[in-house]
């Protein structure tokens, strides 16, 4: 593992084999816009950032997927309005 996954996996809380999170509802939605930004939604291409287990936290493509997520709920918590500033 390197260096910079490690320090990912450790701020986001996820372990090397799993990624298992309560997210709202909204996240599916969050997920989709990757996928339609990557140009996968016709290819059917869940590999992209997938194995077999998708439990598992190992291709760097889905921790990075999870962190940008993370990342813009801390950024709009930190409005005082409750308003969405920052999307996907």
């Amino acid at each position: 593992m390197t260096r910079l996954r490690a320090r990912v996996e450790v701020r986001v809380g996820l372990s090397p084999r799993t990624s298992r999170f309560s997210f709202p509802a909204t996240f599916p939605n969050a997920i989709q816009s990757f996928v339609q930004a990557l140009g996968l939604a016709d290819q059917r291409r869940c590999s992209y950032c997938h194995i077999e287990d998708r439990a598992s936290a190992e291709k760097i493509e889905k921790v990075t997927a999870r962190n940008m997520i993370i990342m813009v709920r801390e950024l709009n918590a930190r409005f005082p309005d409750g308003k969405q500033h920052v999307v996907l």
